[in-house]
């Protein structure tokens, strides 16, 4: 029997890409959920680079006019296991983070009902075999995703792996599909020595490079806002809920206000945040950038960083500290300055500048607690226990405990410091992420992309031809033949 492939396609290329190499390559039959803003929609309705057995554009079936169907949503919640009002509670569109438009409980009710009706129709008649889609970053992918799942729809996800640039699939979100060590022989090695192979494929180092990278030129932004004010109809303020309040005057001064509040938080936390370390006893919390997924969908319980850093506090070891450090990549923003100075008023709390080399700290904390970051994996090459609040691709390692409730922090602080982390584990670990990754820097992609199609990712509500379309993805051809055929791999 033919196998069916489901892509989830937005704006990041790669899924297209990976789409038109394995239907080369293969007889699937390919389909596409398609989440795209007006203007490259034009793209995907015209053009004849990759012919879909059915595609489904998402924005079309969603109307906010339409009522909440309330009833339907109770059942599908129970139906599937899916926590709705959860995933409604988090969505970045939908809370805090969105200052240009204030959602109803209506309006929101009424867009997850439609769009939990409109994923049980494809998954009905598409009757797929696997879903391809990269990590979830926003709710309604990530709802997807979790369908797929529930109705044995195989997801293969494509991860960043904890490795710098390198990348894996697996039916799974931060996980790989199997932990099975025992076919595996590794050399012993001590922490030292795998803290030279961290720094060669050291992650945060990739993503630093990638936001230094990201968006920086002034050139592309210039030529990015003549192209939103002057040439840019704006139409998707009426079709699209994610721009609604987006409106030419908003943004606009949303975005002056944003580059004057970023300067006095920078200069802030220069004043303030401190740049050594002078406490022998030290737990060590570092922030997530937000919005992001790892919190809203990652940790979803935990997506209140100063309520987690408030019961932190409470649960301190008499004689210890909690050291919290700043994201460097909240650079686009900085946080509220109210936000450091509730922070900076508890007491045993220390803020770190974000510009403190993480190994210093990692060479003197006894503990890191995290919410699903990659600052957990760095710290075991440094032999330090840790806890997290969700589900990590380094869960399986005995020195690193999942907390399910902040009633139980006190203890398990207490359990993790009495821990004495050994090498091996971590060292198979590393083979294991080896043997199932792939040589492919997925930041480094979606520079190329950015700056290739969206104005280094100034603009995305962009114009795409069919003939600079083929001409990347002729450009990057050995991208998509690597993970296409490793994906191609998954499906035997």
């Amino acid at each position: 029997m033919t196998k069916r492939i489901l892509f989830y396609i937005d704006l990041f290329t790669l899924h297209f890409g990976l789409a038109h190499y394995i239907q080369k390559n293969t007889d699937y039959e390919i389909y596409g959920m398609i989440d795209t803003t007006n203007k490259p929609k034009n793209f995907f309705l015209n053009q004849n680079i990759v012919t879909f057995k059915n595609q489904w554009f998402y924005h079309d079936f969603i109307d906010i006019t339409i009522p909440a169907d309330f009833e339907y949503l109770k059942k599908f919640s129970e139906k599937y296991g899916i926590d709705i009002e959860k995933l409604i509670k988090n969505d970045r569109h939908f809370n805090h983070y969105n200052e240009l438009y204030t959602f109803t409980e209506n309006e929101k009710k009424s867009i997850v009902a439609q769009e939990c009706k409109l994923y049980e129709k494809i998954i009905c008649e598409s009757q797929a075999n696997y879903l391809i889609i990269t990590q979830p970053s926003l709710r309604h992918s990530y709802l997807l995703y979790e369908l797929c799942k529930t109705l044995g729809v195989i997801p293969l996800v494509i991860n960043p792996s904890l490795l710098g640039y390198q990348t894996y699939a697996s039916s799974k979100i931060n996980k790989l599909d199997s932990y099975d060590t025992k076919a595996i022989r590794i050399e012993e090695k001590s922490f030292e020595e795998l803290r030279n192979i961290l720094k060669q494929f050291n992650v945060n180092a990739q993503i630093v490079d990638y936001i230094d990278k990201f968006g920086k030129s002034k050139l592309s932004l210039i030529k990015s806002a003549y192209e939103f004010l002057f040439n840019n109809s704006n139409s998707n303020i009426k079709t699209h809920y994610t721009y609604f309040g987006r409106t030419k005057n908003k943004v606009l001064l949303y975005s002056i206000k944003n580059l004057f509040k970023k300067s006095l938080r920078k200069n802030f936390i220069n004043k303030n945040f401190q740049k050594n370390i002078v406490d022998d006893n030290f737990i060590y919390f570092p922030l997530q950038v937000e919005p992001d997924r790892n919190l809203l969908l990652g940790a979803p319980d935990y997506a209140d960083q100063l309520n987690s850093i408030t019961q932190i506090v409470k649960s301190l070891p008499d004689g210890y500290k909690l050291y919290v450090k700043e994201h460097p990549g909240q650079n686009r923003t900085w946080r509220d300055i109210s936000y450091y100075k509730k922070i900076l008023k508890l007491n045993n709390v220390k803020l770190i500048h974000p510009s403190f080399p993480s190994e210093k700290i990692y060479k003197k904390c006894s503990l890191v607690i995290t919410a699903v970051g990659t600052s957990g994996f760095e710290a075991l090459f440094y032999g330090i226990p840790v806890i997290v609040f969700g589900d990590v691709l380094y869960s399986n390692i005995s020195s690193v405990t999942k907390m399910n409730s902040f009633d139980e922090l006190t203890s398990l602080i207490q359990n993790s410091l009495n821990q004495k982390p050994e090498p091996d584990e971590l060292n198979l670990l590393l083979k294991l992420l080896e043997i199932n990754s792939i040589d492919f820097d997925l930041f480094g992609y979606y520079t190329i992309q950015a700056h290739e199609f969206f104005h280094d990712s100034h603009l995305i509500d962009v114009k795409i031809s069919e003939q600079k379309m083929k001409n990347f993805l002729d450009t990057n051809k050995a991208h998509f033949e690597k993970i296409g055929n490793y994906l191609i791999k998954k499906t035997y």
